[in-house]
């Protein structure tokens, strides 16, 4: 869970202010390829799927509900618009990798509360290429042949060997950075378990961080992995030791599926374009069956906190988010005149000609409902 202190929200208000302004380039350089920047003339589809994802970026993010339990000074994410198109919007990529590292330290503590289980954490890289269509198929054709190969080596009577096959469960993602000189570089950061004890350690310096490697593992995977992907054998084995440990893995896991910050826009456009529809997450054995939900938000405290409900309205790369309205609870304060034109009734009933309410409209409902901002979000939903 991330830090939800007064501290940790301001802070996470301005991390969130950063992905969306990374976000407005993105969709202004997709707008860009609809209506000519310089004329205003226009030269593509209005309609077509870059309109789509356009309306998407800029919409996505517009507001923010929070939640803000002021005697416990903590702050919940309740609601706000999201695209889930996480390689190409930088905000919602933060809330994927939040909720990830989330699910699954929850999902590895309970494997490994009462097993005899060691963590480790492995990556896998394959040689850079320009062609990333190419270069992502060969890794994940490679990773296919891989499990395959334990598989093969638990049965019954082995066709194959590998000491991966001591692996009892894993989590994994693919990773996509991109260089100029070097091209593409995708990789797969996975965590793992194997029997406690089974290999020895020996401490290191990675990265000028000192951790503690598997030397016996790591040499048998690197020579499978050299067979099975014939031009690469960088294999990264370490130990996890403590929660501490655990948790860098996981945020290094999860923490992007695309490096935007080292990528120009063009780039990440050109690499969505390619593995947008394809599957970046995985998991196996032990640690199977984890799926991450539709809802990005993060989890209300239980009980009956007194609380208040505060919405932020994003304000450009200058101002970032900023307060427009807060409710308290059982209240209903919410400023019609600034956010009137900004709902979009799902049943399509009560709206005017352009498919938005008017000041009006939401001054009624308000009346109407008599309850808190938060409990109409089941039936609005943010534009």
């Amino acid at each position: 869970m991330a830090d939800d202190s007064a501290e940790g929200h301001e802070k996470r208000l301005s991390r969130y202010s950063l992905a969306k302004a990374r976000q407005k380039q993105v969709a202004d350089r997709i707008l860009s390829r609809i209506v000519d920047p310089v004329t205003g003339e226009t030269i593509g589809d209005t309609k077509g799927r870059d309109a789509k994802l356009h309306k998407s970026l800029d919409e996505c993010g517009s507001f923010l509900l929070y939640r803000h339990y002021y005697e416990l000074h903590k702050y919940r994410l309740l609601a706000g618009c999201t695209c889930k198109k996480h390689l190409l919007c930088a905000l919602c990529a933060i809330r994927r990798a939040a909720k990830c590292v989330s699910i699954y330290s929850e999902k590895i503590n309970q494997v490994t509360n009462g097993n005899e289980f060691d963590v480790i954490m492995i990556t896998w890289t394959v040689k850079n290429g320009f062609d990333l269509a190419e270069r992502y198929d060969h890794l994940q054709t490679s990773a296919q042949k891989l499990l395959q190969k334990r598989r093969d080596s638990l049965k019954k009577k082995p066709t194959q060997d590998t000491l991966f096959k001591h692996v009892a469960g894993a989590i994994y993602s693919y990773e996509v950075t991109a260089d100029p000189e070097s091209g593409f570089h995708p990789h797969i950061h996975m965590i793992a378990l194997v029997p406690k004890g089974m290999f020895k350690t020996k401490t290191m310096t990675i990265k000028k961080r000192e951790v503690k490697v598997l030397p016996d593992l790591w040499a048998g995977l690197v020579e499978d992995w050299k067979s099975i992907t014939g031009d690469s054998k960088i294999v990264d084995v370490r130990l996890i030791e403590n929660e501490g440990d655990q948790m860098y893995a996981l945020v290094e896991t999860f923490k992007y599926a695309l490096k935007m910050n080292e990528m120009d826009v063009d780039t990440q456009l050109h690499c969505y374009d390619i593995l947008a529809g394809r599957r970046m997450l995985g998991s196996m054995g032990a640690l199977f069956g984890v799926k991450l939900p539709e809802n990005l938000n993060d989890d209300l405290l239980p009980g009956e906190e007194k609380f208040v409900d505060i919405v932020y309205q994003y304000s450009g790369a200058t101002f970032g988010y900023q307060e427009i309205s807060r409710s308290g609870q059982g209240e209903s304060k919410v400023d019609a005149s600034t956010l009137g034109q900004r709902f979009k009734k799902k049943s399509g009933r009560g709206r005017n000609e352009s498919g938005l309410f008017t000041e009006s409209d939401v001054n009624a409902w308000l009346e109407k409902k008599k309850q808190p901002f938060t409990k109409m979000v089941d039936e609005l939903e943010w534009i």
